[in-house]
């Protein structure tokens, strides 16, 4: 993969963590939405190598399906989230 794919597939799993974690609380989501979000963030996350965050997505798309209590489960994934993000954050490289 080039760089310019590699920086589009980051740019991409930033903008869908965005979108699920930080702009709404938990309980302003939709159980099915917050399934197909997770659900694609598992995918991103695994390509780019991010295991930890696509492991607790796969976790939260498990408790999504089976109408398990969500909040840790989404905590979880939040906090892996944050930690992505700031790592592709750092990744970008500096506009002059």
């Amino acid at each position: 993969m080039s760089g310019e794919e590699t920086t589009a597939w980051l740019a991409r799993l930033s903008e869908e963590l965005q979108a699920t974690f930080f702009d709404q609380p938990l309980d302003k989501l939709e159980r099915s939405h917050l399934t197909r979000r997770a659900h694609a963030i598992v995918s991103q996350a695994g390509f780019l190598g991010f295991s930890d965050l696509a492991r607790l997505c796969s976790a939260l798309e498990e408790a999504c399906a089976t109408r398990a209590d969500l909040s840790a489960c989404f905590e979880q994934a939040s906090r892996a989230a944050r930690a992505v993000c700031i790592t592709i954050s750092a990744l970008r490289p500096e506009k002059p």
